[in-house]
């Protein structure tokens, strides 16, 4: 009898693991949906689809829900009635929305997701001069927002929150709807996401621009180290016709702008060299860096008068010597570089200013990664 009821205790625990395994299970491999992921709604101006809190900058604008040909947007939506557009602005700021999960994305968990992105030939809107008081910054001139525009997908446990940056788009320079596929992988867990337009880097100056958003996957737990799946085949869309309903609100004046507006460089002005890197206390700079120095390159070239200064900063981590050296060397090197590619010596200066000019705590790994970096300073134009 012992041994039966030893047996039937073996085979009900055997029996509880594989259900607890199961439900274990259950809670990691099901996919995250999203509210509303094709964007619909009434198409209307300045006010993001439902499901969607608009994260934008105080005393701008929403997003929109095309197309109705406001803003000239007049492309056919990829899936359903609507989608929705995001914009970036040369007065640096740019539209985002955030929603909350059904369930948070796990830290750790490989996620699929993917998305239809296209860009619009004609976007056309005012923008506000933020140096004015609100009820005075709005600048009659009519710009396109026609500059490529990327995508960003970030992780946060609040609304609005950007606690971690998750994924990133190449910039969308297309007008056919294009799927654009991501692996993801969060540090830790994540109970909203926020969907936001950003300035293709290295941010030399902020420019308008537009991207478009449709037909959005859910989050789908893969194995870390499964392929991505190629995109599938994209839908061209036909070009668009003329709009055939009234202008947006903003009455444009006689200078009505239709080129790429960029500001001219400001004295003093500062722009930081993002996605460049270098190998570990070192000043030797890897092949995956070179982009981000020939676009400051090309920026160069393209500005003539410019004087810079190149300046090198480091975390607070290690002493005060070896701080100020390795800054003053990795600045040395991205100068070389550039004269080696064209740049007079005379129009570039090069420092070092070590770790004495954090622009974030050295307490935290992110904080450290952002205090290393390399900037420009504008000397004179």
């Amino acid at each position: 009898m012992n041994n039966i009821l030893s047996r039937f205790g073996i085979y009900s625990y055997c029996f509880l693991s594989l259900i607890a395994q199961a439900y274990s299970q259950s809670k990691t491999v099901d996919s995250i949906r999203l509210v509303n992921a094709s964007f619909e709604d009434t198409p209307k101006q300045s006010s993001p689809p439902m499901g969607w809190t608009d994260c934008g900058f105080t005393g701008e604008s929403a997003p929109d829900v095309h197309p109705s040909n406001f803003w000239q947007v007049s492309k056919p939506a990829f899936n359903g009635r609507t989608y929705m557009g995001l914009v970036v602005r040369h007065n640096d700021t740019w539209e985002r929305v955030s929603q909350m999960l059904e369930s948070p994305l796990v830290g750790g968990q490989c996620y699929n997701f993917s998305i239809y992105l296209s860009s619009s030939e004609q976007y056309r809107s005012g923008t506000n001069n933020r140096d004015l008081p609100i009820p005075m910054r709005l600048n009659d001139t009519v710009y396109n927002f026609d500059i490529p525009a990327v995508l960003r997908i970030w992780g946060g446990n609040i609304s609005c929150g950007r606690s971690e940056l998750l994924a990133e788009s190449d910039p969308v320079d297309h007008f056919e709807w294009k799927q654009y596929s991501f692996r993801i992988k969060p540090k830790t867990n994540y109970k909203y996401i926020m969907l936001e337009a950003f300035f293709k880097t290295p941010v030399l100056f902020p420019y308008n621009g537009n991207i478009l958003l449709d037909n959005a996957s859910a989050f789908v737990p893969v194995p870390c180290n499964a392929p991505v799946e190629p995109p599938k085949t994209t839908a061209a869309v036909a070009k668009p016709k003329p709009p055939v309903l009234p202008a947006p609100a903003v009455t444009p004046p006689a200078n009505q702008s239709s080129a790429h507006f960029v500001p001219k460089p400001k004295v003093g002005e500062i722009i930081k060299i993002n996605n460049l890197y270098f190998t570990a206390n070192s000043d030797s700079i890897p092949p995956n860096s070179l982009k981000a120095l020939d676009d400051i390159f090309d920026y160069l070239m393209l500005n003539q008068t410019l004087v810079v200064e190149i300046g090198g900063h480091t975390n607070g981590l290690p002493k005060d010597d070896f701080c100020d050296s390795l800054s003053l060397l990795r600045a040395k090197a991205v100068a070389e570089y550039l004269t080696v590619k064209g740049i007079p010596k005379e129009r570039m200066t090069y420092v070092g200013y070590g770790r004495r000019k954090p622009v974030d705590t050295n307490a935290t790994r992110e904080g450290r990664a952002k205090n290393q970096r390399v900037e420009l300073k504008i000397l004179s134009s």
